[in-house]
């Protein structure tokens, strides 16, 4: 058994996370049971069933594993035969942990967040826009990684608070490079396939909960520009980018899909949103976090 503290959450697993220190075991005040089953148990995907309140979640992946998830606190892994612990963790920790954390009432992005000088980011785009360029450079630089590809919210706030995810970067191997004289680590590879690098940088507390300051939606440029996203237009962003609008497979209800277009508009409300173009040139890193930290310093402050 394993014990973790990430999103905000006490999770007790049967999977070890290489590179996570465990935190203090403290059966009482688990948040969340990973459990892990023998592949003997393996079945096809789980005919969905809903109920008024908590309804479990099937999640399935062919010829890697089904997960089973109750917002009552439990995950439950069916694997296949001869699947790797390392791989199950990477949906877990991805698609599977996201739904558990909106069954539960988080709003969560498919985007990182890093602090860059005094200022807590989201830093959402579509693939290849520079997500993981952008957050590689601020690690780089010194900042702290708040969360990679899952960035849970509570809304509950006048201001969003940021749920502090797992320190461990997916990263390409170009840009991976890049963090090689960083006070970083590299894990070893779940799979001689695996397309990335895992890579362990500093990261704010677990237990921290910043107010986020800005969102910064990512697309591919000539040049370093910031631009000013007025709230309806930053709706649909926040829309595109929800980890569960993503989902296909998940089973809303109408409550649920009402309740989460209302907490959409809160979220593109309550912050300022800006549009990043950020050019395809690696040796610019350096340059990028500086004028993202310049111009969200003067733009905030002009708010103020």
């Amino acid at each position: 058994m394993y014990n973790y503290y990430a999103f905000g959450l006490n999770i007790q697993t049967d999977l070890r996370v290489n590179g996570l220190e465990q935190a203090v075991e403290n059966q009482m005040n688990s948040d969340l049971r990973v459990r892990l089953h023998k592949p003997e148990n393996f079945v096809e995907p789980l005919e969905l069933h809903f109920g008024d309140k908590n309804p479990l979640q099937s999640l399935f992946w062919p010829e890697i594993a089904r997960f089973d998830i109750d917002a009552e606190g439990t995950i439950d892994i069916y694997p296949c035969t001869g699947i790797a612990e390392q791989i199950l963790n990477l949906p877990l920790y991805g698609t599977v942990i996201s739904t558990f954390l909106h069954m539960k009432g988080r709003y969560v992005l498919h985007a990182n967040a890093v602090k860059i000088g005094q200022h807590y980011v989201a830093l959402a785009g579509d693939k290849g826009a520079g997500k993981s360029t952008t957050s590689a450079a601020a690690v780089l630089q010194g900042c702290d990684l708040v969360s990679d590809d899952v960035v849970a919210l509570d809304l509950t706030s006048a201001r969003p608070q940021v749920m502090p995810g797992i320190p461990i970067m997916k990263l390409f191997p170009d840009i991976a490079e890049k963090l090689a004289a960083a006070q970083v680590e590299f894990l070893p590879l779940p799979d001689t396939e695996f397309p990335k690098r895992l890579v362990k940088v500093g990261g704010v507390p677990a237990d921290a909960r910043p107010e986020l300051d800005t969102l910064i939606f990512l697309s591919e440029g000539e040049s370093l520009q910031l631009h000013p996203i007025p709230a309806p237009r930053a709706l649909q962003s926040v829309i595109k980018f929800s980890h569960m609008v993503r989902l296909s497979d998940y089973g809303w209800s109408k409550q649920e899909r009402a309740a989460f277009f209302t907490d959409s508009a809160k979220l593109a409300n309550s912050v300022p949103n800006y549009q990043l173009e950020v050019p395809r040139d690696l040796n610019r890193l350096a340059d990028l976090i500086e004028f993202i930290d310049r111009r969200l310093t003067d733009s905030l402050e002009s708010l103020v």
